[in-house]
This record gives C-alpha cells, structure tokens and sequence, in this order.
C-alpha cells in the first residue's frame, strides 16, 4: 500500500521527468462491486429506454462479466502507463468491442469521474444517431452509442485507471462487449 508520502514522491518524480504516472498502484483502481453495478445499470437503462425506431422486443439486459472486466482494467492501466494524456483502441482485443472515456482535471484533489459518468457520455450519443439511415450526423460519432445497445451483445465488463501527466490528473475507462457490436455498419443495424 502506497503511503500519502510515497504516492506524492512518485507523483512529484514523474511530474519532473514528465511521464505519466499511474497514480494509483497496479490492481488498485479495481472497481467495487458497488461501482460495477452502477456501470451495468447504466448501460442497461440506456438499453429500457426509449430505443428510437428499435423495431423489435425490448433489448435483453446485460450482464457482468468478469473476464471482460479484468481485460479492461488490464487495458486501462496500459493506457494509464503508455498514453496517459490519449487512448487508442486496443489493437489486440479479439473479437470483442471496445468502448473508451477519459477524463482530465487539475485539481489533485478531484475526485476521478465515475463509470456512470462515461456510459451517459456514450449514451448521449443517442442524439447523432439515426435509425433509419443507420448513420451519425455529419461530423458526429455514436459508435460508443450504437455498441452499448447492440442487440447482440450480452455481457460487458469494465476497467478504470487514473495518471498523471503535464501537471494534470487523467481517468481511462475501458468497457469491453461481447459479442462485440458495431459489426457490417453498412449492412446490420444494431438493433
């Protein structure tokens, strides 16, 4: 367990060689059983709720799924330890999808945004998206939309690391799909 003391000799130290710095230690920044709920139940309001022009049953819940989850936070923490001021999908990660959050702040003191907060980012995605072209606005992106209600996607799992980098503080969230969505877009809607 990193002390007060350490974890700002570690901070400080990267700050002054200006690489990021997972601020929390590895396997740390696991999610609670309460934070995992509150993730799985933002996706699936997103998935109850008024799912325009879905022209089928309502969508099937989503269920946890803990292999998903340790990928992610594995994923999160190479982002945290490698990009920390961006995020790249994860070229290596099979076949399943892949949605990415991140947040930044300066204060130190700032609590990191919650996985709820990254799910609504997505969700409000909704708004660019329309079911009949199947398509984004013009400039928009809702493939973070589109995969959260994928009518083929059953599980999802999650991951979160935070760093630091240029005197600021940067939370990754990586949710992983399966199966994934957002496959044939020309062709198959998501729901």
């Amino acid at each position: 367990m990193y002390s007060v003391f350490n974890l700002a000799f570690v901070l400080a130290v990267a700050l002054v060689l200006g690489g990021p710095v997972l601020v929390a230690p590895a396997g740390s920044s696991k999610l609670s059983n309460q934070e995992k709920d509150a993730i799985l139940a933002a996706h699936n309001a997103a998935r109850q709720n008024e799912v325009p022009g879905n022209p089928g049953d309502p969508l099937r819940a989503l269920e946890w799924d803990d292999g998903l989850a340790a990928a992610s936070q594995t994923y999160a923490e190479t982002l945290a330890t490698t990009k920390c001021t961006n995020g790249d999908h994860d070229p290596n990660r099979g076949d399943v999808g892949e949605n990415l959050y991140q947040s930044m702040t300066t204060d130190a003191q700032a609590s990191p945004r919650i996985g709820a907060d990254a799910v609504a980012a997505w969700v409000a995605e909704k708004a660019d998206y329309t079911y009949a072209s199947n398509a984004c606005k013009e400039g928009a992106v809702c493939g973070h939309y589109t995969q959260v209600v994928w009518r083929d996607t059953t599980k999802v799992g999650c991951g979160r690391a935070t760093c630091t980098a240029n005197e600021a503080f940067y939370t990754h969230w990586v949710c992983r799909y399966s199966p994934a969505g957002n496959v044939n877009v020309e062709t198959t809607k998501p729901y």
